[in-house]
């Protein structure tokens, strides 16, 4: 409380000319001058952490793109799969990191409902491994994948280890995603 009644008698007697007695007006310009430059020097450094390592790291990223739209395959003749629901990825890529949204929903007559869960992650030489958490933080939601991109590239094949909501259970399967091509 002390200290705000010394910056207020401060900032007074500074706006009817006179100076501080026994200090000169120079402790305040410099308070003024540190939240200045620390504000600053945070800007910058949101800047350099959001626009600049991006852009470096994507400039000096050689690896392979997963970026775009993927949906998971019902299998193949080695595993017949029956999915209750239709899932898309949309994932973003930055150098190796992934981003992006999966939409679960429900096919025709499945006693599940539709989800929404963010995708976090990366890609290393050419395995991807993702986590998905749901966005509605009242719903339980959460799986993890580690897949191996095969081919040309069009298709990520792997495991995935969820929480099963009409099981009750954590559960694991194989899974294969295709990439779909851009319109």
């Amino acid at each position: 409380m002390l200290i705000l009644k010394l910056v207020a008698d401060s900032a007074l007697q500074l706006s009817r000319g006179t100076s501080i007695p026994g200090s000169g007006s120079g402790w305040l310009v410099g308070i003024v001058s540190g939240l200045v430059s620390g504000v600053l020097l945070l800007l910058f450094s949101q800047v350099w952490r959001r626009t600049l390592v991006p852009w470096y790291e994507e400039r000096m990223y050689s690896g392979v793109s997963v970026e775009g739209t993927w949906r998971l395959s019902d299998g193949d003749e080695k595993q017949a799969v029956d999915w209750s629901q239709v899932e898309t990825l949309r994932v973003n890529q930055n150098a190796s990191r992934l981003t992006g949204t999966q939409t679960l929903s429900a096919k025709l007559g499945e006693p599940v409902s539709s989800a929404l869960l963010d995708i976090s992650g990366g890609i290393r030489d050419r395995f991807v491994y993702m986590t998905f958490t749901a966005q509605d933080r009242r719903r339980l939601g959460i799986g993890v994948l580690l897949g191996e991109l095969v081919g040309d590239g069009t298709k990520i094949v792997g495991h995935s280890v969820y929480y099963d909501t009409l099981g009750k259970r954590v559960d694991s399967t194989r899974v294969e995603y295709q990439r779909i091509p851009a319109a």
